[in-house]
């Protein structure tokens, strides 16, 4: 390539020698013609040719640089064609796209290729700028300008820019635009040129990739467990290189702190060899799952399922840590496993109870079956006599059998009574009758009424009160229930010679009933079931006497129903006491209070049912 400041500064220099010269031969000619020639008309001749010489010398002189330059630029015309044909080949054969920007004549040169690219054949698209600059993208076009002549500018250093084209179908391009601009002396650019690349493929891998990330980031920060990247180092957790937000919010740090700690931090002491544990485990098989403890900023202890997957990273190990709060899980399995303990006890009870319902049906088919047999056996003597003349029978006899058929009746009314009340307690159709009586004056009939029945069986029973009168409102029937029932368990349970206490002490708020003997006395294993349905004491068919199991149970039911209380303590061989707590429930001034002489003329018949399964030894 020719220099054009060299060739200036050799043109300069050789008419710098030819002014010199030029000027040397007119000194000289003028010296000589004026020293030779003294006539005016030589002189003039001799100037003239002198002239015509200068002429003809500094044509020849021109001539030759003129010559000199025409060949130099002929050169230079036919390297520009060589270099115009080489460029339109490199443009219109590159893979990609070569552009050249003539800035002065608004005209960009781009390769066929780069039209196909586009949609267009080459006589589609001009090479004007006005038409190429329409195809940017307009939300790119005030961008790519401001990057075009912030270089064109030499603001910046590089141009290199991405944005999309707009192709002939309308849909659009990602390309990447890189260029090199050359400037002559005075910062004008001389040439402008550059490349394209369809980066389409790539710019949507990074679109997708830049989602993708975004998804993971926010399925990361906003995941409900506790998810953290631990980096390992020799089998050991070394710090956390990144944590969620739920990971802080459940631990109480922030993730400045978390990210200064390492997962041995926030464990348990007690789960330290878990830990090294599991990340042995974890070398082995990459993923685990594990529970343990960890511990908040609080000191909260908080129960977890651990997750682990280990992979590497940038050639070194690291954990994906998922934890996951089973609190309410393990709260869960907790009450599940009270509920299953519950429902266990609740099998245990029922089987115990069908088993005590089982013993029950079998005790009421023994109470039903010996009276009916003993009043079908009375039935059969009596029919003997009838039907035989010859044998007669004595009254005294006869008086035995009509008593002995006559208590039997009494103990299956008691049996029936008892299960007909019980079951109304039940299903809450007991219906009480309360009236205004003096309360003391009723107990203590009732215990002089036994007093003969139980001196029959070698029984004494003892009877005694601190207060004399107390009107209270009470259903009379159930309090002779009540104290008949319980005075006939003690009487059954005492031997001859034994003896019954029967005492009433009054409270501001309510009255204590006991009634003590010094009878066989209940086993310690049995006292808690004394008030269950269907239970005795002695459940065998041998027993010493009769029962149904269901009278103390009734009992309580009755004295609940006055709004009152029952306890029993006993000691085998010592005795037992029953004591009755009954509140002294407003009067009912409605009712007047009923006469001492008309209490309940019929007892001595009630007497004889509750005491109709105590037969005379």
């Amino acid at each position: 390539m020719i220099s054009i400041k060299k060739e200036r500064i050799y043109a300069i220099k050789i008419i710098c020698i030819y002014a010199i010269v030029a000027k040397v031969f007119v000194y000289v000619s003028d010296y000589i013609i004026g020293s030779t020639f003294k006539s005016m008309d030589k002189l003039i001749i001799f100037n003239y040719v002198k002239c015509n010489i200068c002429i003809v010398i500094t044509s020849i002189a021109f001539y030759v640089l003129i010559e000199k330059y025409i060949r130099i630029i002929e050169n230079l015309k036919n390297e520009i064609q060589v270099n115009d044909e080489q460029y339109k080949f490199v443009i219109n054969n590159t893979t990609g796209g070569l552009w050249c920007w003539n800035i002065e004549k608004k005209h960009i040169l781009f390769p066929h290729k780069w039209k196909s690219i586009l949609g267009y054949k080459d006589h589609e698209l001009s090479n004007s700028e006005e038409d190429w600059f329409k195809l940017i993208h307009p939300d790119d076009y005030d961008y790519v300008f401001k990057k075009t002549y912030d270089y064109m500018d030499k603001k910046i250093d590089e141009f290199k820019i991405e944005y999309r084209m707009k192709k002939k179908d309308g849909t659009y391009i990602w390309v990447l635009d890189r260029g090199q601009a050359i400037w002559d002396e005075n910062g004008r650019i001389i040439k402008f040129m550059g490349t394209y690349t369809d980066i389409t493929e790539m710019k949507e891998n990074q679109i997708n990739l830049k989602q993708s990330e975004e998804k993971f980031k926010a399925l990361f920060d906003n995941a409900g467990d506790a998810i953290a990247l631990i980096q390992l180092n020799d089998r050991r957790m070394d710090r956390y290189i990144e944590i969620n937000k739920s990971a802080c919010e459940r631990l109480g740090y922030t993730k400045e702190e978390l990210l200064n700690m390492t997962p041995y931090d926030i464990r348990d002491d007690r789960s330290y060899n878990k830990y090294k544990e599991s990340v042995m485990k974890l070398d082995e098989s990459k993923c685990i799952t594990y529970e343990t403890i960890h511990v908040t900023k609080d000191a909260i202890k908080i129960p977890v399922e651990i997750n682990w997957h280990l992979f590497e990273f940038n050639n070194k190990k690291v954990i994906l840590s998922i934890g996951r709060d089973i609190t309410q899980r393990k709260e869960a399995n907790d009450k599940l496993l009270k509920i299953i303990e519950e429902n266990e006890e609740l099998l245990a009870k029922t089987i115990e109870h069908d088993r005590i319902k089982t013993e029950f049906f079998c005790n009421i088919s023994h109470e039903f079956k010996t009276p009916l047999n003993v009043i079908l056996g009375i039935i059969q003597v009596l029919s003997i006599y009838k039907n035989d003349n010859y044998i007669k029978i004595k009254p005294e006899k006869f008086n035995e059998y009509i008593d002995m058929g006559k208590q039997n009746c009494l103990r299956l009314l008691r049996l029936i009574n008892n299960i007909m009340d019980i079951t109304k307690i039940e299903y809450d159709s007991f219906e009480i009758k309360y009236k205004n009586y003096n309360i003391i004056y009723i107990i203590e009939s009732i215990t002089q009424s036994v007093v003969e029945f139980a001196k029959s069986n070698g029984i004494d029973i003892i009877f005694d009160t601190d207060i004399e009168e107390k009107i209270i409102p009470c259903d009379v029937d159930i309090i002779e229930r009540i104290i008949l029932n319980i005075l006939s368990n003690s009487i059954k349970n005492t031997d001859k010679g034994g003896c019954i206490w029967v005492n009433i002490c009054n409270n501001i708020d309510y009255m204590l009933i006991s009634i003590r003997d010094n009878g066989i006395g209940i086993p310690e294993d049995k006292i808690d079931t004394i008030f269950d349905r269907f239970t005795q004491v002695d459940g065998s068919l041998k027993r010493k006497h009769e029962g149904s199991g269901v009278g103390l149970s009734l009992v309580k039911s009755l004295v609940e129903k006055h709004n009152g209380n029952i306890s029993v303590t006993s000691e085998v061989g010592v005795g037992t006491q029953t004591v009755i707590r009954l509140p002294y429930n407003n009067c009912n001034n409605n009712c007047e209070i009923e006469e001492e002489c008309n209490y309940n003329s019929d007892l001595v018949e009630k007497i004889n049912i509750e005491f109709s399964d105590i037969y005379s030894l």
